[in-house]
């Protein structure tokens, strides 16, 4: 019966075939291959059976983190999202395949074994402080799951602590120029966007233009629909992911499609539209009726006649900063863009800002979207201005 429940449960992710070479063949989980699956080939069926339960029954897929990963990355699959799960293998393939720590079994480990690991792959891989959360992430979530399972009664790897940010590569912030447009770069933008949209009639063009007014992610851009829009308002509750399926342990894209949930509960939102918003939606919606483009999305191909993909809108911005001849900005910096003008308009409450850009937190805005979108050697008379008006003198005049 033990047997008969392990082929079973092989056979739910692998599949059993007799190749032309006359041989039966499968793939049993390997995490230290590139494909994280081994591929085994017997003379019979019945022999190749043996094998499958001899591999799952061997010392060398014990209760240990490499036979746990196959599990828990499936499991990770439908507890969060498959694109998730596919980041998540990133990491384990990068720090974690053939590394002599994922074969000890879990009940072993301890504490300062776990911490010795982390601060060698700090310094192996010289990290900073995200690709170490990362990093950690990843040990935290399979030791969760061996509590789960009831291998262990405690996750060792959550009890790691005190290792100093000096042992972290730091990153240095990119200049405001490489993060935003400057106001300079945003007119010559919009200049070159309406000379192809007139060339090609490529709604995308305008669709860059009308996010400098909405401060949206690239996924919420494009999951807008017509319906969506108010007099005041633009409702944001959907967005575009990528679609991944999963074979032999692998996650592999095939596409995009739309969710009815946005990044996190923070970002369903009503953005406000101004005159200059309306006016873009009203183009972009008349452009569509002219090439025969029905559909409930706002943004549609005009080859594909399909719903336009974040693709369509980051490859033509691509092609839009090279002709503008500035750094290579995604859509990212565009709403960056827009957090950063509206924070430097004094009327507009931190609440407001933070409500719109559908963040949790208002240090998020701050901290990672707000930046100057006048050129530093612009920015003289404002700091002349600003200390004057605090009474600060030279003693030269």
């Amino acid at each position: 019966m033990k047997e008969k429940e392990i082929l079973e449960k092989h056979r739910e992710k692998y599949k059993i075939w007799l190749s032309s070479d006359g041989r039966w063949k499968t793939r049993v989980p390997d995490s230290s291959k590139e494909r994280g699956a081994k591929l085994i080939a017997r003379s019979t069926e019945e022999s190749l059976h043996e094998a499958i339960v001899k591999w799952y029954s061997s010392d060398l897929m014990s209760d240990t983190l490499e036979k746990i990963y196959p599990e828990w990355i499936s499991y990770k699959a439908m507890e969060t999202t498959k694109a998730n799960a596919h980041k998540l293998s990133w990491t384990w393939k990068r720090y974690y395949a053939g590394d002599p720590i994922i074969r000890r079994k879990v009940s072993d480990l301890k504490v300062i074994e776990v911490k010795k690991w982390l601060l060698g792959k700090i310094e192996e891989h010289r990290l900073n402080s995200k690709q170490y959360r990362e990093l950690k992430s990843l040990i935290n979530g399979l030791l969760d799951y061996a509590i789960e399972l009831e291998l262990v009664s405690l996750n060792v790897a959550r009890s790691v602590r005190g290792i100093s940010r000096k042992h972290f590569e730091v990153c240095p912030r990119k200049p405001a120029t490489e993060q935003v447009y400057m106001v300079d770069e945003k007119d010559t933008l919009f200049e070159i966007c309406e000379r192809q949209f007139k060339k090609t009639g490529n709604t995308a063009y305008l669709g860059i233009c009308l996010n400098f007014y909405l401060g949206l992610r690239v996924g919420e851009l494009v999951a807008l629909k017509v319906s969506d829009f108010s007099d005041l308002f633009v409702h944001i509750e959907r967005e575009e992911i990528k679609t991944y399926r999963e074979e032999n342990g692998e996650f592999i894209r095939e596409g995009y499609t739309i969710v009815p949930y946005t990044k996190t509960p923070d970002s369903v939102r009503d953005v406000p539209l101004t005159s200059e918003a309306r006016k873009y939606v009203k183009r972009i919606i008349e452009a569509n009726r002219e090439n025969g483009l029905e559909s409930e999305f706002l943004f549609m191909g005009i080859r594909t006649r399909q719903r336009m993909k974040n693709d369509g809108i980051n490859n033509t911005l691509r092609r839009v900063n090279k002709k503008l001849d500035t750094s290579q900005k995604g859509n990212h910096g565009i709403r960056k863009t827009y957090i950063s003008t509206l924070d430097a308009f004094s009327d507009l409450s931190d609440e407001e800002i933070r409500t719109v850009a559908g963040h949790k937190y208002i240090s998020t805005t701050q901290n990672s979207y707000m930046y100057s979108v006048q050129r530093p050697e612009n920015r003289i008379v404002q700091f002349e201005n600003a200390l004057n008006a605090r009474g600060v003198t030279s003693n030269h005049e």
